[in-house]
């Protein structure tokens, strides 16, 4: 079997799995949040569900792109090499996201405040 395919297959599916579980639990636990920064009950659910649909658009797109980046792997050891550095860029990128995300809020919560 080529070693590419196994690669992009674990990748893909590794990928998926984790930015789906991180997204939901994004989703779930941030909906408080941005209820406490958009008063009204039915902006903040489409809030929370458009930066849901944003990040998975972001991070499937990444991971995608990150596929067609990758140039032929011969052995174990650049399967290993090349799918740990590739998950890692993924994990790096969720966290990236999720604080990029919450200092968005806090801007507004703040601004908020000080109109109020």
């Amino acid at each position: 079997m080529n070693l590419n395919i196994l690669a992009y297959c674990v990748y893909g599916l590794v990928s998926i799995i984790i930015t789906v579980f991180v997204g939901k639990a994004f989703h779930k636990n941030g909906y408080f949040y941005v209820i406490s920064i958009f008063v009204e009950e039915q902006i903040a659910t489409a809030i929370n569900n458009l930066l849901l649909i944003g990040y998975y658009l972001l991070n499937i797109g990444f991971v995608i792109y990150k596929i067609s980046d990758w140039r032929k792997i011969t052995n174990t050891i650049e399967l290993v090499e090349n799918l740990s550095f590739s998950l890692a860029l993924i994990f790096i990128l969720l966290g990236l996201m999720n604080l990029v995300n919450i200092a968005v809020l806090s801007f507004f919560r703040k601004r908020k405040h000080i109109i109020n």
